[in-house]
Parts: structure tokens; sequence; C-alpha cells
């Protein structure tokens, strides 16, 4: 993958990647939990720092490598999964999201964790697919948020997944949802 976060490294310290490609992608070896689409390959990206803070300097940055090596002849990205929102919109970012889009990657964003406050960028945009988080009632989550931009909704309530130092760990949020759909997109490619 690449690092966009100056200063650290590669690696995910904080827990919440790892959390993510759990969903999409755990192997089906009798060992902790299985992915959704278990034979689906990550290409991990490290645009959010050791504490989940990031720039749209950093993101804008890791979403055009996704775009410059969508077929390099070594590696594909077939879809973008996008666990993080932010209150204001990047017309920036929303151009290299239009970009990933037209040339047939689908960018799958949570919808974010305000509840009735409205949907977060980039789920907002209009090219992606903003995904709300609901329980194991089938019941819309009261953080997640909620609006007309929302085109899904995938659990997200105490999700267990794969976690840091091989550890499990359940967490919520409209980020367990996000990645919920990756995982369906993925087995549907």
């Amino acid at each position: 993958g690449l690092n966009c976060i100056p200063g650290e490294d590669q690696y995910d310290n904080h827990g919440h990647q790892t959390h993510c490609v759990g969903i999409i992608s755990a192997e089906n070896n009798n060992t902790g939990m299985v992915g959704v689409a278990p034979k689906a390959k990550c290409l991990c990206i490290k645009g959010l720092n050791n504490r989940g803070g990031g720039t749209y300097g950093g993101l804008i940055k890791a979403l055009e490598y996704c775009l410059e090596i969508r077929n390099d002849g070594t590696r594909r990205v077939d879809i973008v999964s996008m666990s993080l929102g932010g209150s204001s919109p990047s017309p920036q970012m929303e151009q290299v999201i239009d970009k990933l889009v037209d040339a047939g990657i689908p960018v799958i964003c949570a919808a974010g964790n305000d509840g009735a406050g409205g949907v977060n960028s980039p789920a907002a945009f209009n090219k992606t697919i903003a995904v709300a988080a609901y329980d194991s009632q089938g019941k819309v989550a009261g953080f997640s948020s909620k609006g007309p931009e929302v085109d899904f909704a995938k659990p997200g309530v105490n999700i267990y997944s794969t976690y840091l130092e091989n550890q499990y760990a359940k967490l919520s949020g409209t980020s367990m949802a996000c990645p919920f759909m990756a995982g369906v997109v993925a087995l549907l490619i």
C-alpha cells in the first residue's frame, strides 16, 4: 500500500483499519471470524494517523494512488472503501472520487455517526455509495447519520472483527457498516 501520513510508519497502530479490513476479507480459516468476501484482497493505504485523524491532503493522495494503480499489472483496485468522514466537504476530494467512479471503481463511504446531524463527507458526495448502520434487530442505529444521501444500511453495532496484536474486538459505527457493503460489492465483482 501507501503511507500518506508523514512521520509515521505504514502500519495501523490505531486498530480501525485492521477491524474494517477483517470485515471485508478475513479468511475462512476457523479462527476468530470470517469476512464478507474472504477471497478478496485488500490494498491498505494509511490515510489517517495513529490517533484516527488526518487531512484532506493525505486522503486525496491516497485516492489518487488508487486511481494511478487501478490496474498496474501487479495490483488491481476494484473498490474503494472509506470508513471516515468529516462535516466540511472537500471539492478536491470530490473531484478525485468522481474520477474513480467514472473509471468504474465504486467508492463506498461511511455515512457518519452524527445521528440526525446529517451525512458526512465524502459519503454525502453525489457519486459515492453512503452506508448507514443498523443493529442486530435490523433497526437503524441511533448514532448512524441519516439523510437522503444514504444509499444502503449494513450491520454496524457490536461488530466482531480482527484487531491489533492478533486480537479480535467488537466495535460499532458506520465505519463497520461501510466494509460490509464493500464486501458485498466484492462478491458481486
